[in-house]
């Protein structure tokens, strides 16, 4: 090693930016979790639910019938089932109930990963875990605001203090 030219900060921003590059030519693929999820639901709120998990991205797997009840069997992505309980107590008058367990993997759709990778792209890292964001809202302003990142929702307080949700 030489002292002139070489030091230990040296090799490791080197490594990094040698990481980084190659990560980025390789194309990597953003993975997601899928819950199987069983819904029973009143025969007469069936379409509502359905259209409901639908618009959650939701691919339907199957549906049987128990009593004046459906069952409906279905693959939804876990950023897509915050809230669930509440949209189908709301849908439902509060009639339908819902189990959901694990599933698998699967990778985000295009324009998902695409979203995710201009959240994350300005980024900056402060204490507590939560993330510095650079946004152009409409109008071309910029703002910066701090945030969680949680599925694809982002909430938290921007510069003046003011909490905030984003979907």
């Amino acid at each position: 090693m030489h002292p002139v030219d070489s030091n230990e900060i040296s090799f490791k921003l080197a490594g990094r930016n040698a990481f980084k590059e190659a990560f980025k030519n390789a194309g990597p693929k953003i993975l997601e979790p899928i819950y199987d999820i069983e819904v029973i639901v009143p025969e007469e709120k069936m379409g509502d639910v359905m259209t409901d998990l639908q618009g959650r991205r939701a691919i339907i797997m199957g549906m049987d019938s128990e009593g004046s009840y459906q069952k409906i069997l279905a693959k939804v992505p876990l950023a897509e089932l915050n809230r669930y309980s509440t949209a189908l107590s709301s849908l439902t008058s509060g009639r339908a109930t819902y189990n959901m367990k694990f599933g698998e993997y699967t990778q985000v759709p295009g324009d998902v990963q695409d979203k995710l990778l201009k959240l994350t792209k300005n980024r900056k890292k402060t204490k507590n875990n939560l993330y510095l964001v650079e946004t152009v809202k409409p109008g071309n302003l910029t703002g910066f605001f701090y945030t969680r990142y949680t599925g694809l929702t982002t909430s938290g307080k921007n510069e003046n203090g003011k909490s905030y949700r984003q979907t």
